[in-house]
């Protein structure tokens, strides 16, 4: 069983309870039927999202299955949701990428990726291609505020970058202002959040150009205190990429990271 809490009834929770560690961070391990398994996760349309529509979700919700442990996730901002294992107020963190170790040395990453993000660039030109990050240094792009991958990547010079601070956000500023009008050439986001957002615009006038610009992989991170569930979720993940169950499960608009 899964069962979702929405960010801002939690977050009133924490801030009523400062520094308290919440009663699910006990320091016993999580077995079938006994805790609930606190997952934080960063709010990612399409991938991640309150509803427990995105891709992530319903594959986290069979790895949880399998193993016997009903768990509850919490959808919070990027930041937040990271914070939350880093301090043990949560026993895990559903939305990781490997990079996330050296922020937590706290929590354990299950090996075996449970799915892999692609990036790409948005345009409103369906014929355009691009060779990758250096041929994209020739345009103007933006995409959202501390994105860990394009910090990383993006090579563009900073007047040829607009940062913005959420997807909607991005979502506006690339239909309204077009580059004679002050606008970028190209918004840079993961492949499922951009079906998730523009929908049935893309194919008309928003197209996603391919090849991706690269890929990531997501994984579940553990805190310390459940390291006991890490070789269980790690077998259970490595069963569903062997038995093709991914492929079976609810087609949401993020499918598309998996074709």
């Amino acid at each position: 069983m899964r069962k979702f809490i929405i960010a801002n009834i939690f977050s009133v929770l924490i801030e009523a309870a400062a520094a308290v560690v919440l009663p699910f961070s006990a320091a016993r391990p999580v077995s079938a039927g006994e805790q609930i398994f606190l997952m934080s996760a960063s709010h990612l349309p399409g991938i991640s999202q309150p509803d427990g529509e995105g891709s992530a979700d319903h594959v986290v919700a069979e790895v949880f299955r399998r193993i016997g442990v009903e768990f509850e996730t919490v959808y919070l901002p990027d930041k937040r949701a990271k914070e939350m294992l880093i301090l043990g107020k949560v026993d895990g963190y559903l939305t990781g990428t490997p990079s996330f170790r050296a922020l937590a040395p706290n929590a354990i990453m299950v090996p075996e990726p449970f799915m892999t993000v692609d990036f790409v660039a948005i345009s409103r030109d369906s014929a355009i291609r691009l060779s990758g990050w250096d041929e994209l240094s020739n345009f103007s792009v933006a995409y959202l505020r501390g994105h860990e991958y394009f910090n990383r990547h993006v090579t563009n010079t900073d007047d040829r970058i607009v940062l913005l601070n959420d997807y909607v956000a991005l979502k506006n500023y690339f239909k309204r202002r077009t580059v004679d009008r002050g606008g970028v050439s190209f918004v840079l986001m993961a492949r499922a959040i951009a079906v998730a957002i523009f929908g049935e615009e893309l194919g008309q006038n928003v197209f996603i150009v391919k090849p991706p610009l690269g890929s990531m992989s997501r994984h579940i991170f553990v805190h310390d205190r459940h390291r006991d569930l890490v070789p269980r979720l790690d077998r259970a993940i490595r069963e569903m990429h062997r038995d093709v169950t991914v492929d079976q499960l609810p087609k949401t608009a993020a499918a598309v990271e998996t074709q």
